[in-house]
């Protein structure tokens, strides 16, 4: 894998995930075309790659040290249909929260789709905005997306959203 600096100082406009118990703190981009929370795996850096990797793909998550991981399989990614091809990950049920500190309140759900990934073709995890379920092996056991669980909790009055990544720069 070449080197690829994503984030550096500026951490262009990452938002900060707690992943797991205990809490593993990861960065991650928005998706608004996705629906499941992608995090890079403890995998996605070689033992030959550049000693940043971690801190380059914002955070890895370990699920071997995690309490509530519940894997539930390998499958596609999914979202290569509309940007190219796709790739494979790991996918599990577990605790995800908004923020980097429990100390802000942030939204802390359990029974999330996460997708830990281990390739080089998306060097930062994501967070998707989308409403629609995960359908792994089949269309009888939907996983609602994070969005749609808050909604259903009544945590959020919808399920729409608005986004401007922004520019550090401006005040």
């Amino acid at each position: 894998m070449a080197t690829i600096t994503i984030l550096g100082e500026d951490w262009w406009s990452s938002f900060a995930l707690r992943i797991g118990n205990p809490a593993q703190v990861v960065r991650v981009l928005i998706s608004t075309a996705g629906h499941a929370t992608w995090v890079e795996s403890h995998l996605a850096c070689l033992q030959d790659g550049p000693k940043t990797c971690e801190e380059d793909r914002g955070g890895l998550f370990k699920s071997n040290e995690s309490d509530t991981w519940e894997q539930l399989g390998f499958y596609s990614l999914g979202l290569g249909t509309n940007l190219g091809p796709s790739d494979n990950a790991t996918f599990g049920l577990e605790t995800v929260a908004l923020d980097a500190s429990n100390a802000t309140g942030g939204p802390n759900l359990t029974n999330q789709i996460v997708a830990a990934l281990s390739g080089d073709q998306y060097p930062l995890g994501l967070f998707g905005l989308g409403r629609q379920p995960t359908n792994l092996s089949d269309f009888t056991n939907p996983h609602p997306s994070f969005l749609t669980t808050l909604h259903s909790q009544r945590s959020i009055p919808s399920l729409s959203w608005s986004y401007t990544a922004g520019a550090r720069y401006r005040k």
